[in-house]
Order: structure tokens, then sequence, then C-alpha cells
């Protein structure tokens, strides 16, 4: 018997339900607790390891390159891998009418090397991303290749539960160990992200994701 999967805004709005019910669990019993616990359900990280690679995931810059910095100028890591975003649009459109400037990628390594990284340290996987399952596969398929045992994900706080979920799921079946870490200069704090409009809006968003990844993987 086949049962047909649920349609994609099924799931969305089974999500969004869910969201609003902790929401509300929040509001009426314990407040500050249950925000505390829902924050806390956004970040794993694991202790300090060493690994073949850290893979500084796209976004939240240039918190997570700073991380990873931090990583390989401690020994915990000899390679830094890099994912590539598509470029915006208006970018061609910059390129044609002459203004010069890197994209997303040459900007993270810039700051990579000006922070201790050389670029023979520096890997950038292939093809560009859309997500951090995308991400994932990249990954998974350069670990392969370069037979890695062990590999760091590095990424905002806020976002490593999703990354260590989504990773594990795609890079453990191949036999590759997976830790997280966030980056510490970033904002979010699980005892307090519902007090700035900034944390707020992450923690929600967030929250919205890993439930959706979670009913994926």
């Amino acid at each position: 018997m086949i049962v047909a999967r649920r349609p994609w805004r099924r799931r969305v709005l089974g999500c969004l339900l869910v969201v609003a019910v902790l929401a509300g669990l929040a509001a009426t019993v314990g407040r500050r607790p249950m925000l505390t616990w829902i924050g806390s359900q956004l970040v794993h990280e694991d202790p300090p390891s060493v690994v073949d690679a850290a893979v500084v995931l796209s976004g939240g810059f240039p918190n997570r390159e700073l991380e990873a910095a931090a990583v390989f100028a401690s020994g915990g890591a000899p390679l830094i891998v890099l994912t590539r975003d598509p470029e915006p649009a208006g970018m061609a459109i910059l390129r044609a009418r002459g203004v010069l400037m890197p994209n997303a990628v040459e900007r993270r390594i810039s700051v990579l090397e000006q922070l201790g990284v050389p670029a023979s340290r520096l890997v950038v996987t292939a093809g560009t991303i859309q997500s951090t399952a995308d991400e994932a596969a990249a990954v998974a398929s350069l670990a392969s290749e370069r037979q890695w045992r062990r590999v760091l994900v590095v990424t905002s706080p806020w976002h490593t539960a999703r990354a260590r979920l989504v990773f594990r799921a795609q890079l453990e079946p191949l036999g590759i160990t997976v830790l997280t870490r966030g980056a510490t200069d970033d904002h979010f704090d699980p005892a307090t992200w519902y007090v700035s409009r900034a944390g707020l809006r992450e923690g929600i968003f967030e929250w919205q994701k890993l439930l959706a990844y979670r009913w994926q993987y």
C-alpha cells in the first residue's frame, strides 16, 4: 500500500501550527522558562575536537568566518570549506556596466585570508547552493571524494541544531562523523532570544525550518 505524501503547503501549515502552540504555551505557562527552552532547542554544539575539515555555511557573515579562522588557528582543522551562494541578478548588471566588486564567496575568502588562513587551505564546494540541505549534499560529495572521516560544521548558534540534523543524515551513512559549532560572536542567546527584534525573527523562522527538516529527515 502506497501512502500519498502530504502537499508541501500542508507541511508548512503544520509547522506554523506547532509554532503557534509553542508560543501559546510560552505565553501562559511559565513564560521565561518555556521561551528559554524553545531557544535552546535550536542550538546544538559539540566539544572542541580535531577534524579533517571545518565547513563554514553560507550566511551569517562575518561571524561564521571569524569562528572558522579561530578553529584553524587553534589547530582544530587543517582545511576550511566554503559553499557558494547563487549571485543576485543585480551582480550581472553591475559587471555589464563596468562595476567591479567581489561576489559573496570571494569576499569570504578575502576575510579568511586576512585572518590568517592561507589560500592553499581553503576549499570551495562545486556548484551553487540554495539551502542547508544543498550544502550538506555538496559537502558529502567532497568529503567522500577526499576520504574525510570527521567534519566540523560552523554556523550561527540558532542554526546548529538544524545543520546537525541534515548533515548527519547525509554524511553519517558514508561513515563521516559530523560535529557542530556556533559562532561565538553571534548575538543569539537561547535564554534571551525573544527580547530583541532580530532574535525573535531568527528564532521563529528557524523553528519553522527545523520542524520542516525534522519532518523530512
